[in-house]
């Protein structure tokens, strides 16, 4: 497959093609490329477009089709450059789910396993994309979606997308995620507000509705709304 990035400028009404990930990646001919880019596509502090590339179908991830894993790439929306960050940060997983610490600039990941991974399961990670080395990587990673609070660089999520205990990963403490008290549905979450509160909905499914929460960045309180 392929995907692209593209810039939309609201006053011309244009759009403009900051990223093609087949080009970017420049593989041989018969090896897998990602039909999608499924993660956040968001700015760092250091004016780069950080995002991360899934599969289509399993079928293609495979040996066969040389699969070593997915990409973190990124792209300068003002010098029209576009670079491989890491490839298979956790090997032979692809990774719908990405999000980007702008500030830190950490890139935190949920993964999907592709064909014959070592790793059936989802796993979570957290990328150094300053010194492009992998921080942490571990299992029960969150399905769809996480929190970031942008005011502590903590992150949230829950290892499955109904709602379920919600894990805490603090990169300034160097361990493994903590699950903390309460229980919460992250299927999507919005930025932190200045107020320190994060919005969540959970997933609903065949009959079920959503709940829409609240979190509270600072005391770590799950709130139903």
């Amino acid at each position: 497959g392929n995907a692209f990035a593209f810039e939309y400028d609201p006053a011309k009404k244009s759009l403009r093609q900051v990223a093609d990930v087949r080009k970017t990646i420049n593989l041989p001919a018969g090896h897998y490329t990602p039909g999608k880019i499924h993660s956040h596509t968001e700015l760092g502090s250091d004016g780069w477009l950080y995002f991360s590339t899934h599969r289509g179908s399993t079928k293609v991830t495979t040996d066969a089709n040389h699969y070593l894993g997915d990409w973190i790439l990124r792209a300068n929306p003002q010098t029209g450059a576009a670079e491989v960050v890491a490839h298979g940060p956790v090997p032979k997983h692809c990774i719908p789910n990405g999000l980007l610490d702008p500030e830190r600039l950490i890139f935190y990941g949920g993964t999907a396993p592709g064909v014959g991974g070592e790793n059936e399961g989802i796993m979570f990670f957290a990328y150094d994309l300053k010194q492009r080395k992998v921080l942490y990587s571990g299992p029960d990673g969150p399905g769809r979606a996480m929190i970031l609070a942008k005011s502590t660089g903590r992150v949230y999520y829950t290892p499955a997308v109904t709602s379920s205990p919600l894990m805490r990963f603090d990169p300034a403490s160097g361990k493994p995620p903590e699950k903390l008290p309460g229980e919460i549905g992250i299927r999507a979450a919005t930025d932190e507000t200045p107020q320190n509160i994060v919005y969540t909905v959970s997933q609903g499914r065949k009959g079920n509705e959503s709940t829409i929460y609240s979190f509270d960045t600072k005391t770590e309180k799950i709130t139903p709304l």
